[in-house]
């Protein structure tokens, strides 16, 4: 991991909704950006390290229907500002479940090595299912709750598919330390525009190339 000296960073204006940020790495590379707080001048929630520090997670996994991006090319958000999508309808107004017609929420449960794992399963505005957000768990850092929490909810999502005949596939991953409210997002860097230029075109003969 490199040293917080060597991670590109910048400051956003407070109540800012969005900023423009530069992206670092090989284009298609598994990346994570994070959202730090900072606090009046004394508080020691600054001196916590970038990974996140032993305490209190939430992990929030945002669905997407295959083929459909949650958003354009090039702009990312952290899980407040997506609502996800898939083919499983769990509220109105696309269900209304039997005997509990104004259910707002669904609830799974993974268990792992590491314990047992409660998700909350949340409706985006057409009632279909749209993020899964875990029940605060103690990990040592951000990336450990991260992984932690795949591993325990990748086998229910994984039943839920194969049991409905439908895909339910993770486009987003939000992992919050609860102590400070700094968030970290995986996403893979997005491909750079290229011009046409002449290209040379090898063909194939009898003898060989």
């Amino acid at each position: 991991m490199k040293s917080t000296a060597e991670i590109p960073s910048g400051n956003v204006p407070l109540n800012a909704t969005q900023e423009r940020v530069s992206l670092v790495g090989f284009p298609g590379t598994y990346q994570t950006l994070h959202q730090l707080y900072r606090f009046k001048v004394d508080d020691p929630r600054n001196h916590l390290p970038l990974e996140g520090s032993p305490g209190l997670y939430e992990v929030t996994f945002i669905l997407h229907r295959p083929g459909y991006r949650l958003q354009p090319e090039g702009q990312l958000s952290f899980a407040s500002g997506l609502r996800g999508d898939s083919h499983l309808a769990i509220t109105k107004p696309a269900y209304s479940p039997p005997g509990n017609p104004d259910a707002d929420e669904i609830r799974i449960m993974g268990q792992t090595e590491d314990g047992t794992f409660e998700f909350i399963g949340l409706p985006n505005a057409k009632g279909f299912l749209g993020k899964f957000v875990s029940v605060p768990f103690r990990a040592n850092n951000r990336g450990h709750a991260e992984e932690t929490a795949y591993r325990a909810i990748a086998s229910p999502l994984s039943g839920m598919s194969v049991h409905l005949d439908i895909p339910l596939e993770i486009g987003h991953r939000e992992t919050k330390e609860l102590s400070n409210g700094s968030a970290s997002i995986s996403f893979g860097s997005p491909y750079l525009d290229v011009v046409c230029q002449e290209v040379v075109v090898l063909e194939n003969s009898a003898d060989g190339w």
